[in-house]
């Protein structure tokens, strides 16, 4: 994972060459990455792990992914429905849209939960739904917080060297990651036999 970015201590370096800046610099790297989306949010939660401690790495990376989890969800509120459908998984909008006020809080909670999941998209495509921005940040925060305490875990476990820590670690995230992919892709697919698919055309000619 960490070969996508160079190796975990040429990182440290050439984030440590920006001195007493380098918490702020790692902190907008990753609010940008959940707007922005250039690299995926594990690899960055992993690093800071690695390059701060579990502690600090989780404060980081965990404060920053929400507030760009709740920019990408006033983008989506700002510029509405057509520019999120131009979006590759855009047909979760029409899952999501498709969910009584109830059943959505709860959908919600459980896509945050999964780890590995368009959930950045999904902060974005939340904005075009009636969920408001109270209720949206409540639900992001108790639901995406856990998955990074345990990605900055494994991220410290790689700098301590501790391969029993890591391999337990990494275990117990990818048992995990299989078990909410299994139940997110029946929970997807029973939204999908119940709603209307006006977007059907869409989403098969989408890559």
């Amino acid at each position: 994972m960490l070969h996508i970015l160079g190796s975990a201590a040429a990182l440290k370096a050439t984030l440590l060459s920006f001195g007493p800046w380098t918490p702020l610099v790692y902190f907008l790297l990753q609010t940008a990455q959940v707007v922005i989306a250039p690299i995926p949010g594990g690899v960055t939660t992993v690093i800071g792990g690695a390059l701060f401690g579990w502690y600090k790495g989780f404060l980081l990376s965990g404060s920053a992914a929400m507030l760009g989890s709740f920019l990408a969800f006033g983008l989506g509120r700002k510029l509405g429905r057509p520019f999120v459908m131009r979006f590759r998984d855009r047909k979760w909008v029409a899952r999501l849209e498709a969910l009584e006020e109830d059943k959505l809080d709860r959908f919600l909670f459980f896509l945050f939960l999964c780890p590995g999941f368009p959930d950045d998209f999904i902060c974005l495509a939340s904005g075009v739904t009636k969920i408001t921005f109270r209720r949206f940040a409540w639900i992001c925060t108790i639901g995406r917080l856990p998955g990074f305490f345990l990605i900055a875990l494994i991220g410290a476990g790689i700098m301590k060297n501790d391969p029993v820590q890591l391999a337990l670690l990494l275990a117990a995230y990818g048992g995990l990651t299989l078990a909410l992919y299994y139940l997110q892709k029946r929970v997807a697919a029973a939204i999908d036999r119940r709603r209307p698919h006006p977007d059907a055309s869409q989403e098969r000619s989408s890559p």
